[in-house]
């Protein structure tokens, strides 16, 4: 934006102190120090800066730069964040304390630094030249060593590491073994083991040694895999896992798999897997009911344990069971009959009946039948009514079998043997009536029909009722009478 007027102000009131400098850092060397502090966060208060040394722990201290430091950097290189000054030391055996101090454009002296304390450090420059050998017991190493001793070089022990590995995975086997001594044995030896020494010196500095290595002879095998465990799921994936071995040259495993104990094993692996577990495919849909697994461990020499226990392993069974056959229904006298075949599966747990009526588009559950049952009567029925039913197979896994087609039967009620009911009679001088009454029969009747035998001794038809009705008057002065049932 255009600006037509501006204004500054300032005054004493606008003083603020100058900062010290920051993350002042000291580096020791052989009679020498590197110190560095940050100069790119304080650039904008210093442009040079004054490096000052205490050899009587603080309490006073001389400028080690005879002019105010200023560091540059060449044409084409990305400016530094931080200051540098080297010193020389005396000795690597006193102490030292460095500060820094900012000197301002004006010439204006910051506040001094945090002190950083600092020593030399002896340096070693020689390392011991190691020899193995391997012990008569077969189980042990002898390390020896040789020390070229340098110029004006002192130290004070040497330490002994150990790894399974080239470049990596060190451990300190054996420390401050005092310097009149040039052998040590490793008791505990590692089948294939790295070995590196360091002569240190007071501080605890020194290089080590280049690694060397030796392997003992072993032909012992490992121990057999235990613990092996099988997990199948429904789409054939195997989940295996055992316990991982505790022989410390473990090499990996190697898994194999077969579809009969008896026959041979295939390996799965084709090279030895290093986890304690592995996934393996199988097919679901065969008549092969387990699979069978078994492992071996390897260790780094190749020598193999004896197999595991062989797992045996039952296949997730995804298909359904055949269907029984319904081959006969009929109406009997307590319900409707059904004869079936079973079905020819051998893993069938229970068998399912399902029933609807004539019409209906859905199936109810009549009843859960054992496996080795072939006929059921359903009581449940009414006369003259048409059911449907449907019978299924179920195994052990869950599997129905597929629904066959519906069979249907109507039931109907058995015929009475005896439609003929003698009823009582009662007659009345007063009234001159003759009342009829008989009891209800247990089947269903249309019309009850009254029948008396007249003074020739033939039975005649008299009337008819309702068959809701069980009484009924006659002028009739008849002495036997009869109903029949219709």
């Amino acid at each position: 934006m255009q600006v037509d007027t501006a204004y500054v102000f300032t005054g004493v009131d606008e003083y603020m102190p100058l900062p010290a400098p920051i993350n002042v850092s000291a580096e020791a060397g052989d009679k020498m120090v590197t110190i560095s502090w940050d100069k790119k966060y304080q650039e904008s208060f210093y442009n040079s800066y004054w490096v000052e040394k205490s050899t009587d722990n603080g309490l006073n201290y001389s400028k080690v730069n005879d002019l105010p430091l200023v560091n540059t950097t060449p044409d084409g290189y990305d400016e530094s964040d931080f200051g540098f000054l080297i010193d020389s030391l005396v000795n690597n055996n006193q102490k030292y304390l460095y500060r820094v101090i900012g000197i301002s454009i004006f010439g204006e002296l910051s506040p001094p630094s945090k002190p950083v304390e600092i020593k030399g450090k002896n340096i070693i420059s020689s390392v011991p030249l190691v020899h193995l050998s391997e012990t008569t017991d077969g189980a042990s190493v002898l390390v020896k060593w040789e020390y070229p001793k340098g110029e004006k070089e002192e130290i004070d022990g040497f330490r002994i590491f150990r790894s399974d590995q080239f470049a990596k995975g060190y451990s300190l086997l054996a420390d401050s073994i005092p310097m009149y001594q040039a052998s040590y044995t490793d008791k505990k030896a590692l089948l294939t083991g790295y070995y590196r020494m360091q002569a240190y010196n007071a501080d605890g500095y020194g290089p080590y040694s280049i690694p060397k290595m030796l392997q003992l002879v072993d032909s012992i095998p490992p121990a057999m895999p235990q613990g092996l465990r099988a997990v199948a799921d429904t789409s054939g994936l195997v989940k295996l896992s055992w316990t991982a071995n505790s022989d410390s040259d473990i090499f990996g495993y190697r898994v194999y798999r077969a579809n009969s104990k008896h026959e041979e094993f295939s390996q799965l692996t084709s090279k030895a897997i290093s986890m304690n577990a592995f996934r393996d495919s199988i097919e679901l849909k065969t008549l092969t009911k387990n699979v069978y697994y078994k492992i071996i461990a390897v260790d780094r020499r190749q020598n193999e344990s004896a197999f595991s226990d062989i797992m045996e392993l039952e296949r997730p069974d995804i298909v359904p069971p055949s269907a029984p056959f319904i081959n006969s229904i009929k109406s009997t006298e307590k319900g409707i009959e059904i004869h079936w075949v079973k079905s020819a599966s051998s893993d069938v747990e229970k068998q399912v009946l399902y029933r609807n009526t004539k019409g209906e588009s859905q199936w109810a559950l009549l009843k859960v039948l054992p496996a080795d049952s072939i006929q059921y009567t359903d009581d449940a029925v009414l006369s003259q009514q048409v059911y449907r039913y449907l019978l299924l197979a179920v195994d052990k896994a869950g599997n129905e079998s597929k629904a066959p087609q519906a069979v249907a039967a109507k039931f109907l009620d058995a015929k009475p043997t005896n439609l003929w009911i003698q009823p009582n009679v009662n007659y009345s001088k007063k009234s001159k009536e003759t009342l009829l009454t008989w009891e209800m029969p247990d089947f269903k009747v249309q019309r009850f029909m009254i029948y008396y035998k007249n003074g020739e001794g033939i039975w005649r038809l008299l009337d008819g009722v309702a068959p809701n009705r069980c009484t009924y008057k006659s002028k009739l002065s008849a002495k036997e009478f009869k109903v029949f049932c219709k």
